[in-house]
């Protein structure tokens, strides 16, 4: 293998052999030069040239060079780095090691190590303390033995001190923490102190609220055990508020009527099975029972469920309405003796009409015959006036008596239908009909309270329909919800928007009725509506101006119970 060569030709220029990061080894050519010049000093210039060239060709058989002074060591560890022919490293350890132990042999050891700890603390005052920490790694391993020693301690006593700061930090900033959420919670103490305050507020006020309700007003969980009762309440039903625990079905029954509802029929189930509030009014027939003194008290009143987050219940608000009941059967009462009381001398009117009319005074003249007639329409209109008035007096007043029987809707309506022909075709108006399907179920029906309803809602359509107008009477048999659905369709003058949220209140009519027949008493709707709801169905309307109205109602497939009663709803 050939030799490397450096003779000749070394650079003049002084360089330094290692990188910027590595300052631990420019400080080991400085401890060499240190140690270079105690040398010299003892032994002579001669003496480190000898004893450094005989190491380097010991060490490094390979490497041919010439050394003459101090920067000639330079230049060969800044060569030997840029050439890569030996770890300069490593190059200068050996360097530094030989020539300490020249200094040993000649001053001894004691002496050799006062030296390199000297040169040590000039080291220490003009270099940092990484770069001297660095210094001491590269060193050999036997000297500065104290050195390093108070080196390690130093480290100890700094990561001791770092521990303790990173320690103190985190014990301040706990108490940093601490006394945020102290102060937090002092916040939210005094939030809940003035939270509590105004729930306390707002509990007394709705208490004092309650109290002083006209209305009685009873709360139930879900379970119907009584939670709250206002003093009303209490009153009404003879109780006191020791009541607050107890079932409320054992305070009280409901009846409609005279009859006791049973449990699942009750408006309490009902409400909270729908979640919907339920009314009940003064014409509906409602009464609690006192269990207690078995008092019936007749009420209305409205029943909604309580709703919120984890709270359920019933609030059911309720007053005596037997004044009420009282003066309506007083009203109920005029109505039918004052129509009765007209019927009399109105049948008696028409009876002598008729026989004018057929010439039991004598024969009359054109002019004659047409008063007759005048007077026998208005006879015949305030006869029907008196009899919706006493069908509608016995309906609220719960006095008919229904006798249910298999009931064929399209016969019905067929028989309907026959009995207006006469009407329709003075009109021009023509009737069809259509069910789903076309053999409809026999439904258990009072024939004559269902004849009502229909007449009343064809007679309707026949005339607030134009001429020439049509009518689609259409039956459905609905088996899911277990119901027929009934639909009398015309193509009349519709009913205007701004009357339709009044169409079933008694003697009222919408002001186009009134301009194209004015003819009309604006009970028939009310009293139909009465009707189908007593059934248990349901009587609706869709209508346009001017383009015709549809009425709905329903017939549960289910037909209706027989109800003793003291007449029929047919005068």
């Amino acid at each position: 293998m050939p030799k490397a060569v450096i003779q000749n030709n070394l650079p003049t220029t002084s360089t330094t052999f290692l990188t910027e990061e590595t300052h631990g080894e420019d400080l080991l050519y400085i401890a060499i030069q240190s140690l270079w010049k105690q040398v010299s000093t003892n032994s002579g210039i001669a003496q480190c040239i000898r004893v450094v060239s005989h190491a380097l060709a010991e060490l490094f058989p390979d490497l041919i060079v010439q050394i003459h002074d101090i920067e000639d060591i330079n230049v060969l560890l800044s060569v030997s780095q840029q050439k890569h022919l030996v770890n300069p490293r490593m190059m200068a350890q050996l360097l530094y090691r030989v020539l300490y132990q020249d200094i040993v042999q000649s001053v001894g050891v004691m002496r050799a190590k006062e030296i390199v700890e000297q040169s040590y603390g000039e080291f220490e005052k003009k270099y940092s303390e990484e770069q001297v920490r660095h210094l001491l790694d590269i060193l050999p391993i036997e000297l500065l033995g104290h050195e390093r020693l108070r080196m390690l301690q130093r480290d100890q006593e700094m990561h001791a001190t770092q521990g303790l700061k990173a320690t103190q930090e985190t014990l301040e900033e706990k108490v940093g923490d601490l006394s945020r959420t102290r102060l937090a919670l002092i916040n939210l103490l005094e939030d809940s102190r003035v939270l509590e305050g105004e729930l306390l507020f707002e509990r007394d006020r709705f208490q004092a609220i309650i109290s002083s309700m006209g209305e009685a007003l009873v709360v139930t969980d879900e379970t119907f055990r009584i939670t709250s009762i206002n003093l009303a309440a209490q009153k009404l039903l003879r109780v006191t508020n020791e009541v607050e625990g107890m079932n409320w079905f054992d305070i009280c029954t409901i009846l409609k009527g005279k009859t006791v509802l049973p449990e699942e029929d009750r408006l309490e189930k009902k409400t909270l099975t729908s979640q919907k509030p339920i009314e009940f009014l003064l014409n509906d027939g409602f009464s609690f029972r006192i269990n207690a003194v078995e008092k019936n008290i007749p009420v209305a009143g409205v029943m909604a469920p309580l709703k919120g987050q984890d709270i359920k219940g019933l609030v059911i608000v309720f007053h005596d309405i037997t004044e009420d009941k009282e003066l309506d059967e007083s009203k109920l009462s005029f109505i039918s003796t004052a129509s009765h009381q007209l019927r009399t001398p109105l049948t008696s009117i028409r009876w002598f009409a008729e026989m004018l009319t057929d010439g039991a005074a004598g024969k009359l003249n054109k002019e004659q015959t047409e008063y007759i007639n005048w007077i026998t329409q208005g006879i015949e209109r305030m006869i029907n006036l008196v009899n919706l008035l006493l069908q509608l007096a016995r309906v609220e007043a719960g006095r008919v008596r229904i006798e249910p029987i298999p009931v064929d809707f399209n016969v019905l309506t067929k028989d309907v239908i026959m009995t207006m022909q006469t009407q329709a075709k003075e009109k021009g108006v023509t009737i069809k009909t259509s069910s789903l399907p076309k053999q409809l179920p026999m439904i258990p029906m009072d024939r004559d309270i269902a004849w009502q309803v229909i007449q009343n809602l064809v007679s309707n359509a026949i005339r607030y329909s134009l001429k020439k107008g049509k009518i689609l009477i259409t039956m459905e048999a609905d088996t899911k919800k277990k119901r027929l659905v009934y639909s009398v369709k015309d193509t009349g003058i519709g009913i205007p928007k701004n009357a339709q949220g009044k169409i079933f209140e008694k003697f009222f009519r919408a002001d186009n009725a009134i301009v194209n027949v004015p003819e009309g008493s604006g009970l028939g709707l009310s009293l139909a509506k009465r009707v189908v709801e007593d059934w248990g169905g349901t009587l609706s309307f869709t209508s346009v101006e001017n383009k015709g109205t549809t009425f709905f109602f329903t017939v549960p497939l289910k037909g209706v119970k027989p109800k003793e009663g003291e007449v029929k709803l047919t005068v």
